[in-house]
């Protein structure tokens, strides 16, 4: 997601250098247009999307071990256990109530493992 947020803002920052040659902008005004605006939009777009999809650090990431119990799968049925033992199997991690799957998080169990498995199926697949 970064990388995409990155190439935004080089294209962005192109076609201010491109303006500042077509109307030939001088002074502090060139600045802000390149230095001011790629410092701005690393700090404040760049970092506000890391932060809010940063993955969890190595001591709080535990494999799907004690997950939540799921909405939809009652606590103690096989129901539940099947679907610990997916995600153990994916690799999916919990943090705050929400689970990661790579680089994608999900608010439910259920649809990081449904992800998982169409992940899987795809590598399978291009074997």
């Amino acid at each position: 997601m970064t990388s995409r947020l990155r190439w935004f803002g080089a294209a962005v920052l192109i076609l201010n250098l491109w303006l500042i040659g077509r109307y030939n902008i001088t002074g502090p005004t060139v600045l802000v247009l390149t230095f001011g605006f790629a410092i701005g939009f690393e700090l404040i777009v760049v970092r506000a999307a890391t932060s809010s999809s940063a993955r969890p650090d190595a001591s709080l990431a535990k494999p799907h071990e004690a997950l939540a119990t799921s909405q939809e799968v009652a606590p103690g049925s096989s129901g539940q256990a099947t679907l610990d033992q997916q995600a153990n199997d994916y690799g999916i991690v919990s943090e705050a109530g929400r689970y990661r799957y790579k680089d994608y998080w999900y608010d439910r169990l259920e649809d990081a493992v449904a992800y998982a498995e169409i992940d899987r199926s795809r590598v399978t697949r291009c074997k």
